[in-house]
């Protein structure tokens, strides 16, 4: 287990092994902030690979003096999820959307095929 000095010097020194440690450390923590709010495990994946790679590379933002790195990154999980839950209910609402627009359509031309075979029956008679 390794401090949060310990893991910001490791990052400085060489980012892919801090990066390893970091993930190795907090990884399970960060997954669990993320699936509270995500159902699929595809959103859940991409949500905790967002949160160690934005902290990574903008690891110098960390204020040590503001709170420790386990809160920081719950938090920057914590956000990345309601984010991606947000943009999911987006995506849905537009296709829910689309779906009922084809459905009008067809249903508009359901009615007109009716129509129009009722006329030409109409007209046959004659």
């Amino acid at each position: 287990m390794y401090t949060d000095e310990e893991i910001l010097d490791l990052l400085e020194q060489d980012k892919d092994y801090g990066a390893k440690v970091l993930m190795g450390q907090y990884s399970s923590l960060i997954r669990s902030t993320c699936a509270s709010k995500l159902r699929s495990q595809e959103d859940i994946d991409e949500c905790v690979n967002d949160v160690f790679a934005e902290f990574c590379l903008n690891h110098s933002r960390f204020d040590k003096s503001k709170g420790t790195l386990r809160n920081y990154l719950c938090t920057i999980a914590e956000r990345r999820a309601v984010d991606r839950f947000r943009k999911n209910c987006r995506r849905q609402k537009i296709e829910n959307e689309k779906r009922t627009s084809i459905l009008i359509r067809q249903s508009r031309r359901n009615n007109w095929k009716k129509q129009w075979n009722s006329f030409r029956l109409w007209t046959s008679r004659f």
